[in-house]
């Protein structure tokens, strides 16, 4: 049976905007970055394989990699 406040079900993770919630912090960095990072990577690949000058890697480099991983790391705990 489901844990469940007031009547609402409590689930140990769940996924919110692309992001992996769950209750222990320190296993919500590998449950989320680890797909996140081959999610990119495949990405990457495919915009690598097209006939792109430097400066054309470097923009997609920034636009996609950098921006999708910075998105991510805003889900994680930082000790203050």
């Amino acid at each position: 049976m489901t844990p469940s406040y007031y009547g609402i079900p409590v689930k140990e993770e769940l996924t919110y905007l692309g992001i992996t919630i769950t209750k222990d912090q320190k296993s919500r960095g590998l449950l989320h970055f680890n797909p996140l990072i081959k999610k990119t990577q495949k990405k990457l690949n495919q915009w690598l394989q097209r006939d792109l000058s430097s400066k054309g890697r470097v923009l997609i480099t920034k636009a996609e990699g950098i921006s999708r991983l910075t998105y991510g790391a805003l889900s994680l705990y930082l000790d203050s």
